[in-house]
């Protein structure tokens, strides 16, 4: 794995552990009715657009939750960051800005 990778990987991992750990954080139940099946169906779905059964009666597609999460972590980070690490950037903010330019890169320009 590459060393940006895990400096993402470690990064996010943190955020989500502070919101895990934060009282005032409520966060969505996105417990699997069936685990192993949900991970099949998932793998199997190259559209990321298949709905996966919830263990309170619920369904969500596993995209938007993903999705839904990253927002929150931002939101979070935003509102309670964290000291930068050794190299002076921190995970979350160095993601954020690689997904902004892969955003306005997969605009059309003007004139297109």
């Amino acid at each position: 794995m590459s060393e940006y990778a895990t400096f993402l990987k470690v990064g996010a991992t943190s955020i989500l552990l502070r919101m895990l750990e934060d009282p005032s954080i409520v966060i969505r139940d996105l417990t699997l009715e069936d685990p192993i099946r949900a991970i099949r169906e998932i793998s199997h779905d190259i559209t990321c657009r298949s709905e996966v059964r919830l263990a309170n009666d619920g369904s969500s597609v596993p995209s938007t939750s993903s999705a839904n999460t990253w927002t929150g972590a931002l939101r979070y980070h935003e509102r309670r960051p964290v000291s930068p690490g050794p190299r002076g950037a921190r995970p979350v903010d160095c993601a954020a800005l690689h997904r902004e330019n892969r955003e306005r890169a997969a605009r059309p320009g003007p004139g297109m």
